[in-house]
């Protein structure tokens, strides 16, 4: 999903003056989009996702690197390929890292 708006719409359509009420975050975008519209500029709102290499997953639950790329291969941790390189979704490392936690948990458990 994204947005574009085009320099016409901005120039139909000025910010209101004054204090909207609005959190600082979003009147620096607004103030972004209102000056690259007066320069004729069209501006894009596009969300990203954030990402992790499987090193810094591996670190993050704990195990090794190789561990995690065994995981992708056997289709337990999805992910997208850049280039030749994985790039695993900030929700699915937490998917995997509850996962995990509960797996081990249940193992030791029968450990006792």
């Amino acid at each position: 999903m994204s947005m574009t708006i085009s320099p016409a719409e901005i120039e139909c359509s000025p910010l209101p003056k004054g204090d909207l009420g609005l959190p600082e975050w979003a009147k620096s975008a607004l103030e972004y989009i209102a000056t690259a519209g007066r320069a004729g500029e069209m501006v894009s709102l596009v969300p990203d996702e954030v990402t992790f290499s499987p090193a810094q997953v591996a670190e993050q639950v704990g195990v090794s690197r190789t561990t995690i790329q065994r995981r992708i291969t056997a289709g337990d941790i999805r992910c997208t390929k850049v280039g030749s390189r994985y790039r695993i979704p900030l929700v699915e490392v937490e998917r995997f890292r509850r996962e995990f936690v509960q797996d081990m948990a249940t193992t030791l458990a029968n450990d006792f």
